[in-house]
């Protein structure tokens, strides 16, 4: 099913439902996505593929994370619990997360294939993973993943 029939389907058992937080995180989703297909340029112009509309809920579920980070160091206990519950609903459409051992086995292939000796070469690796982690894994996880193994390389 596509995810924007998904999301009307769900819209209308949240109004039924009188879910609040969930009827709020779906409008949030969908007119995000609405504003993303509108953005489109030129030859792109269209509905978004299923890489974008990954790419715009990693985009939200990243702006409520940060959001329940900021209202916790600001003693706003209510409004963390209202974006954590958004934050779960908008991690019910993102595909699967990918796992730790998941993440180091897509970072050593790359790796090997490139041919990649040490640090300087971090971007080239970086670039190559970009499509294979955009959605399932945070960017800053695979970056330290990258590290780790490129200075094991460098070490060894």
């Amino acid at each position: 099913m596509a995810l924007k029939s998904r999301l009307e389907d769900e819209l209308k058992k949240a109004l039924k439902a009188r879910e609040t937080s969930r009827l709020n995180a779906i409008r949030e989703i969908i007119g995000a996505l609405n504003y993303a297909e509108l953005n489109k340029s030129g030859d792109q112009a269209g509905p978004l593929s299923k890489q974008e509309e990954t790419q715009v809920l990693s985009k939200l579920k990243k702006r409520h994370q940060e959001s329940i980070e900021a209202f916790e160091k600001g003693n706003r206990p209510e409004l963390a619990a209202k974006e954590k519950a958004e934050l779960l609903v908008i991690e019910e459409f993102l595909p699967a997360g990918m796992s730790a051992e998941e993440i180091t086995q897509m970072v050593r292939e790359a790796i090997a294939g490139l041919g990649v000796k040490g640090m300087k070469e971090m971007g080239r690796v970086m670039a190559a993973l970009k499509d294979k982690y955009v959605g399932r894994a945070d960017g800053k996880v695979v970056s330290e993943e990258v590290k780790r193994q490129l200075s094991e390389l460098a070490g060894s």
